[in-house]
């Protein structure tokens, strides 16, 4: 299973975002930039997580983006759940009319499964947890499920 660079790039923007939450408001050039993403790339996977209600838009002068709430708020299930279109590793879960034969599938409750704790994992890492991981000495893997 690959995420799409849309959940990449968002997660990076968002943990941006968190590093300036309640300091200002970012310019999508200035998240742009200092993540190597192209701006108007960036600006469509922002206006998804803004209306997922993830991020706020300040339009004007010193407009730019936010996170709508506060960091520790925000888990990386919400951005890919957001971000991506399909919501499992294999699309037979989503849609079961993908494979003729899911209903006498013996594995397809194996990747549900699979799938569940991924998500699971993903929300219990939240952007406060990832901008205290210092320089990678706190591993993800401590993070409890």
């Amino acid at each position: 299973m690959r995420l799409s660079s849309k959940s990449r790039y968002g997660a990076r923007a968002m943990i941006e975002l968190a590093g300036n939450y309640g300091k200002k408001v970012l310019p999508v050039n200035v998240i742009a930039k200092n993540q190597n993403i192209s701006e108007r790339y960036l600006q469509n996977i922002l206006l998804i997580l803004v209306d997922a209600g993830l991020v706020n838009s300040v339009r004007g002068k010193n407009g730019g983006f936010t996170l709508s709430k506060e960091p520790s708020r925000i888990n990386l299930a919400d951005i890919v759940y957001a971000l991506e279109e399909d919501k499992y590793i294999i699309e037979c879960i989503e849609d079961e009319k993908y494979c003729p034969k899911n209903s006498s599938c013996i594995i397809r409750g194996v990747w549900e499964k699979a799938s569940e704790v991924l998500f699971n994992f993903l929300k219990g890492i939240t952007l406060e947890q990832l901008l205290r991981m210092n320089g990678g000495k706190e591993k993800v893997l401590d993070f409890n499920i």
